[in-house]
């Protein structure tokens, strides 16, 4: 999947979705813009999908 002029906060939101969906290349866009789990809990994500990915976030 391929972002043209993704912004910080659609990101978050697009990865709190594609981490629902179990998507691998949020993990991309995670590492990419530098993510925070805090950023993600704000958004949405659920804990249990943030404690899942807590080795790449910052």
């Amino acid at each position: 999947m391929q972002f043209v002029n993704l912004t910080r906060m659609e990101a978050i939101e697009k990865v709190c979705t594609m981490l629902e969906s179990d998507c691998k290349e949020a993990y991309s866009i995670i590492t990419l813009f530098g993510l925070s789990a805090e950023e993600l809990l704000e958004a949405g994500a659920s804990i249990e999908t943030v404690k899942g990915a807590k080795n790449i976030l910052k």
